[in-house]
């Protein structure tokens, strides 16, 4: 461990450091978690300053990579939680992955360095040792590995939750096989050979591994999702097969009855029909019938389970689906958008339902329709208390209490990414408004 350097090498090594948690940990993040600097506490980013110190003690005091790690990672995940405000165990997963993207993009550097080198038998290399310099390089290849990467990235792990400890042990021998990777080419002084490049093939076959299998992991699970679903599905139509059975047999027994009546008394037999009568009920599940409109059927599924679970709330429900959407063509939508379009309305149903059923008037409108080559999904429902529009879609923000505010996030991550989509949110006196537009192409 040496300390012995001129002033001039620490101030280098300072703003070599500080640059890397901007540029690098700091921007990679922003980008990760699709943050808005506006809403970022400026105050917050001081604590970049003793970070790069640390940070700096760090690789001078621990000759154990391990050690280095642990503190690296230890910051970063301060950085997501303190100057980010990002929640949950996905801190630990966001901060893994900004380790190895900064990691990758440190190697990429001082491998085209070294190529250069050895190409053109120049003394390139020697940018390695001013650390302002080679920092910005690797800070800006991380934000542009960052860009290119985490559109996919952040939509994977946002599905991981906390039980996925295989998936955070994979998580951890990656992020161990890249450290390795690392501290054996800072040993052997970043020197361009084919055990460089063998290193570099390894490292980067070990992060593709890591995300193919994560990527299965989440098909599968969505498969046993989509099948659990189904269960509900097929658990529901027969209850409601049930409950019409059981009124059909009454209607039957009541019409016995009145047969016999007008046998014998007719007036008897009118005194018995107002008695039904005034028995009836608010009428449920009218709003099937508004439903067979929607020629989508996994759509029209997706609606007619959630609506249902809305009835065992005892929600006021209307529904009005217009006629002319039987019109649009199921197979206008690629596979992938219609997965979107029903996880969006899965989220927004259930965020209606939960919000209505904590309102005091418990009402919940649908409506859907075709408008300008537009397919229009609009939700509204009662709520309580109060909404702030400007923040509902902020990361983390949430009306339900602990363990929740990822939903509205998600979807406008989401509805970004696929050009058929856009969404509003509207509060109109005491309803919530929620509008999903897909465009369409009308059916030849």
């Amino acid at each position: 461990m040496n300390f012995n350097y001129d002033l001039a090498t620490w101030i280098d090594y300072f703003f070599g450091s500080f640059i890397c948690w901007i540029g690098g940990a700091l921007l990679v993040g922003k980008i990760m978690l699709n943050k808005n600097f506006k809403i970022i506490k400026k105050s917050r980013l001081l604590i970049l300053i003793p970070f790069s110190i640390i940070t700096i003690f760090s690789t001078f005091a621990f000759n154990n990579s391990i050690l280095k790690i642990f503190v690296i990672l230890l910051l970063v995940m301060v950085m997501y939680k303190y100057v980010l405000e990002a929640i949950n165990i996905k801190i630990f997963i966001y901060s893994i992955l900004t380790y190895i993207i900064i990691s990758l993009a440190e190697i990429i550097f001082v491998l085209l360095v070294s190529l250069f080198d050895y190409i053109f038998n120049s003394s390139i290399a020697l940018l390695v040792t001013n650390s302002i310099l080679s920092n910005t390089i690797i800070a800006i290849l991380s934000i542009i590995i960052a860009k290119i990467a985490s559109p996919k990235l952040c939509k994977y792990v946002e599905k991981i939750n906390e039980s996925n400890i295989l998936v955070l042990i994979q998580f951890l021998l990656t992020l161990f096989i890249v450290t390795a990777s690392v501290n054996y080419l800072y040993i052997e002084k970043w020197k361009f050979s084919y055990k460089m490049i063998l290193v570099f093939i390894v490292m980067i076959g070990s992060v593709t591994l890591t995300f193919s299998l994560l990527k299965q992991y989440l098909r599968n699970k969505e498969v046993v999702s989509k099948h659990q679903m189904l269960e509900e599905y097929l658990k529901t139509s027969a209850d409601l097969i049930d409950k019409y059975s059981s009124t059909i047999h009454k209607y039957k027994n009541n019409l016995i009855v009145i047969k016999g009546y007008i046998k014998s008394d007719i007036p008897e037999a009118n005194k018995y029909i107002d008695s039904l009568l005034e028995k009836v009920e608010d009428k449920k599940y009218t709003w099937v019938k508004q439903l067979n409109h929607i020629s989508i059927d996994s759509i029209r599924y997706i609606i007619y389970y959630k609506l249902s679970k809305a009835e065992e709330n005892n929600l006021k429900i209307f529904v009005n689906v217009s006629k002319d959407i039987n019109d649009i063509d199921s197979k206008i939508l690629k596979s992938n958008e219609l997965g979107h379009i029903l996880d969006i309305l899965g989220e927004y149903f259930d965020n209606a339902i939960y919000a209505s059923n904590e309102s005091k008037e418990k009402e919940l409108n649908v409506d859907i329709y075709k408008l300008n080559n537009e397919l229009i999904f609009n939700i509204s429902n009662t709520f309580r208390g109060n909404l702030d529009l400007n923040s509902i879609t902020r990361n983390g923000y949430t009306t339900k209490g602990k363990g929740h505010g990822f939903g509205l996030y998600d979807i406008d991550k989401t509805i970004k990414s696929i050009d058929i989509l856009s969404n509003k949110y509207e509060i109109i006196d005491n309803y919530f408004i929620t509008t999903l537009r897909v465009k369409i192409k009308e059916k030849r």
